[in-house]
């Protein structure tokens, strides 16, 4: 077939037939199929100036890109900034505060978290280390944290908007202004799952790919640096992480003995990577000569005290509590922390807060025989507090901040009225005095229920992918971080079940996104697989489109 002919001329104007481009006399290459006509491709048929526009074609497509993120990117902004303008210069406690003059000079021990406050120190160093600068940094991290993860759900657009909602949510909003470890960690968690995320995501494994994975891991290591406990929450996100590693292409669906293997490998990987992470704490402590607080002491404290008022004898030793009075121990005792019993206004009932080695040694080796001989009364201690600290058996507790306490620095809430109008729209939702008991939206619990069912609907998917399985792993994290808390935890309050309650709802959201997402593919599937009603076959067309066989090489 040649330009001109009776035969072309009636194919190319056909409205509904499916041309490439007009056909020239040229030299003849391979053929390319394309629906069911076969047509000759020709290696001049594109203008000689199109290889001159290609770069700046390049260019703007590379330009559309940027300009498709900017409104996402401003978005993100929106909660950091209006978080910080509202609050600043953050809500600080007596803990705060306490960090806050280390990182300016003063000792550091280890009851806090003393790698995250050299940390801060030298932020000081570079004239970062304003609290106010701290509160934009942990809300800007938990925003791109949340960003990541439900950018995998959905558009960049809808992600930002749903991280807005979430942060927004009296649950989540009642905690992110104030500046500790709490939110520390739920920032550092968010952030290394999303940059997880992100890692997989990338199509090539250039340097962006291993700029995400090291994000991640630096994320990971911060978390731990957080808190005692917080290992708990990034074990399995980096078993995940480590099972992509081992196997990065392994079909979701197929089980054997090689893969079981390889995830034994993985999850020994991960508990490896956890405890180097403590390791290298407890070496950077060393190096930077913190001292020793013994911050284990208030654990024993509460769980000798609860076990011997239901035993009614006394448990402890006569350097923990030499008046040795029951009657004094009932009266100052409280199931929902051993602050009461440590930290009284006159003298200390008992002398576990900050004990010299003695009374430490006594009240470890008392603990273990509470372990030994009475380890059903011990268990009940720690499950009627664990009840409580999951809003079982008592509703919330402090869930949120009164503001900034007192302070020799002179820190003062710089925006009252904003800081008050804000705090009422909490109040509408917790109507306790001072918050000091949330209602029924602050329970932990239904929230662990949530996060458990949506880990298993992620797994149990049809259409799983691989950020189903890492927000699987985030949920199954902070499950886990929670039920540490049945062992360690010397009191119950929200701001321990902060991080299971934030992974949940951003697990909950990105199950809901996942789901709408797979219907749209579903329904785009179904209007692509429609066929084109057949037409009268026309015989000029058929001979237009069969090839020429002096014009395809052999």
């Amino acid at each position: 077939m040649t330009y001109g002919s009776p035969v072309g001329h009636a194919y190319l104007h056909r409205p509904w037939a499916v041309r490439s481009r007009p056909l020239v006399p040229s030299r003849p290459t391979a053929p390319v199929s394309h629906l069911n006509l076969v047509i000759p491709v020709r290696a001049d048929l594109a203008p000689p100036s199109a290889a001159g526009r290609a770069r700046p074609a390049s260019w703007l497509i590379r330009e559309d890109h940027q300009l498709r993120r900017l409104p996402a990117g401003v978005l993100l902004l929106v909660p950091a900034t209006f978080l910080t303008w509202a609050f600043r210069p953050g809500y600080m406690n007596a803990d705060t505060l306490i960090q806050y003059d280390t990182a300016q000079g003063a000792p550091i021990d280890d009851w806090y978290a003393p790698v995250i406050q050299l940390l801060w120190r030298a932020a000081f160093e570079i004239g970062v280390g304003r609290p106010t600068f701290v509160l934009f940094a942990q809300c800007l991290a938990m925003s791109v944290g949340m960003f990541l993860i439900l950018r995998a759900a959905v558009g960049r657009g809808t992600a930002a908007g749903l991280t807005i909602v979430i942060i927004a949510l009296p649950m989540v909003f009642a905690q992110v202004m104030l500046v500790g470890r709490d939110m520390w960690l739920v920032a550092f968690g968010l952030l290394h799952v999303g940059c997880l995320i992100r890692w997989r995501g990338c199509p090539t494994s250039g340097w962006r790919r291993h700029l995400w994975l090291a994000v991640a891991l630096v994320s990971a290591v911060l978390a731990i640096w957080t808190r005692q406990n917080a290992a708990a929450m990034v074990v399995v996100p980096c078993a995940t992480m480590f099972a992509r590693i081992l196997r990065p292409n392994a079909p979701a669906s197929r089980v054997s003995l090689r893969r079981l293997a390889r995830g034994v490998g993985a999850v020994a990987l991960a508990v490896a990577f956890c405890l180097c992470g403590l390791a290298s704490a407890r070496a950077i402590q060393r190096a930077a000569g913190v001292s020793d607080a013994q911050p284990e002491a208030l654990l024993y404290a509460y769980d000798l005290a609860g076990a011997s008022i239901r035993l009614d004898r006394n448990l402890f030793g006569p350097l923990a509590f030499p008046k040795d009075d029951l009657a004094e121990l009932r009266a100052h005792w409280s199931p929902d922390d051993v602050v009461p019993l440590v930290l009284p206004p006159d003298e200390p009932t008992l002398r576990a807060g900050r004990p010299d080695p003695a009374t430490l040694e006594e009240l470890e080796a008392s603990w273990r025989d509470l372990l030994r001989e009475h380890t059903g009364t011990y268990l009940q201690v720690r499950g009627s507090l664990f009840l409580r600290l999951i809003g079982v058996d008592a509703p919330a507790s402090w869930v949120m901040h009164l503001g900034v306490d007192s302070n020799r620095f002179g820190f003062t809430l710089a925006n009252p009225g904003a800081n008050d109008a804000l705090r009422t729209y909490v109040a509408w939702f917790s109507p306790g005095l001072d918050f000091e008991h949330g209602s029924w939206i602050f329970r932990p619990w239904p929230y662990l229920l949530l996060g458990l069912a949506v880990a298993i609907a992620l797994v149990k998917r049809r259409r799983r992918t691989e950020p189903d399985g890492f927000v699987a792993a985030f949920l199954a994290g902070g499950l886990l971080y929670e039920l540490s808390f049945f062992f360690l935890a010397p009191g119950h309050g929200y701001r321990y079940s902060y991080p299971a309650i934030v992974a949940a709802l951003v697990g909950a959201v990105y199950l809901c996104g996942r789901v709408v997402s797979d219907r749209r593919s579903a329904g785009d599937a179904r209007d692509a697989e429609q066929v084109e009603p057949e037409r009268d076959p026309d015989p000029l067309l058929e001979r237009a489109t069969e090839p020429d066989p002096r014009a395809v090489p052999q």
